[in-house]
């Protein structure tokens, strides 16, 4: 449960920061 939990309450409310997130880590990747 406790996972879970951190994990809803981590992830980011708003498409912008989803997008963000997913660029910044395909920078990280290459």
């Amino acid at each position: 449960r406790q996972g879970c939990e951190v994990l809803s309450g981590g992830v980011p409310k708003t498409v912008a920061e989803i997008e963000a997130l997913m660029a910044a880590a395909r920078v990280q990747v290459a």
